[in-house]
């Protein structure tokens, strides 16, 4: 178990997503963000997160986030 590792809670928000698990998805990639906030697929995998909650704004923010990267 690797508890520190933001490459494995990004890559499980990717599954949660794609199992349409949004809040799991959210969780895990704010972890991961949390543990390295440098990586900007990170923040893209957030955008598509709160696009596919309807959350607007909070998917911009993200974007932005990662297009500063």
């Amino acid at each position: 178990s690797e508890p520190d590792n933001p490459e494995l809670y990004f890559q499980r928000s990717k599954w949660n997503l794609s199992m349409k698990k949004t809040a799991l998805a959210e969780l895990d990639i704010r972890k991961a963000i949390t543990l390295d906030s440098t990586k900007s697929d990170y923040y893209l995998l957030l955008a598509d997160i709160c696009f596919a909650g309807f959350r607007i704004p909070d998917a911009e923010t993200a974007f932005r986030k990662a297009a500063s990267l």
